[in-house]
């Protein structure tokens, strides 16, 4: 019988992340990658709007999901006289925190807190531009439902989201988490906004080869080969 097991993990990067922590290798590990909760993966047009829509996804809990970076960024000065509306989906504990962080910066007229929506698709018929500003992740399956829906993102480097976008081929990265950093990469999206549909469009092309179809059947297969000693 083989003398380890394999192990599954979503991200090449948290395997390097965790072989640190251990501070040893991983001798077998195998990429699963988390299933995609949409039965239809069609790609969806750019809403024809005048002016630019973002939309902000995740559990409302800043010291993971880092919303407040999101409006710290959105709140600079060079996005003063720009047209745009950013509509935040979730619920989570720091709701009212985000809201007078939103007054805070002047922007409450512009960002809208939706709360849970159910269907992902929905959101990219109105919306043009994930933005992940995240402190922590590991394989945000928000990001790749934007991406397989023909949308560009601008995300911060955490977890897994690199293995997925690149700059400028399929989004934007900020480099750290934090806002200046995040207000940069929104800043540079913003150059490259005649743009985003054609980086929609690569985005979904490398979404599509890295989506595993069935990961369930790749989990059972891992075990079944553990169960088998291989």
């Amino acid at each position: 019988m083989s003398s380890f097991v394999t192990t599954a993990i979503v991200a090449e990067r948290t395997r390097r992340e965790v072989e640190h922590l251990l501070g040893t290798g991983l001798p077998s590990v195998r990429i699963v990658r988390n299933p995609v909760n949409m039965t239809d993966i069609a790609p969806i047009l750019m809403p024809d709007v005048s002016d630019v829509r973002i939309a902000s996804i995740g559990r409302l809990a800043i010291n993971s999901k880092g919303q407040d970076i999101l409006l710290g960024a959105l709140g600079a000065p060079e996005f003063k006289d720009k047209v745009w509306k950013l509509s935040v989906y979730g619920g989570g504990p720091h709701l009212e925190h985000l809201k007078r962080l939103a007054h805070h910066y002047g922007i409450a007229d512009r960002v809208e807190f939706r709360g849970y929506v159910d269907d992902i698709r929905a959101i990219w018929k109105e919306h043009q531009l994930l933005a992940l500003s995240s402190r922590v992740e590991s394989a945000p399956l928000v990001v790749v439902e934007a991406m397989l829906c023909a949308r560009p993102c601008v995300v911060n480097n955490v977890g897994g989201v690199t293995e997925w976008i690149t700059e400028p081929e399929t989004g934007f990265v900020s480099e750290g988490q934090h806002i200046d950093s995040f207000r940069m990469a929104l800043g540079r999206a913003w150059l490259r906004k005649c743009d985003w549909a054609s980086i929609g469009t690569r985005a979904r092309d490398i979404a599509l080869k890295l989506i595993d179809p069935d990961p369930g059947s790749t989990l059972l297969e891992i075990l079944l080969k553990v169960v088998r000693g291989e």
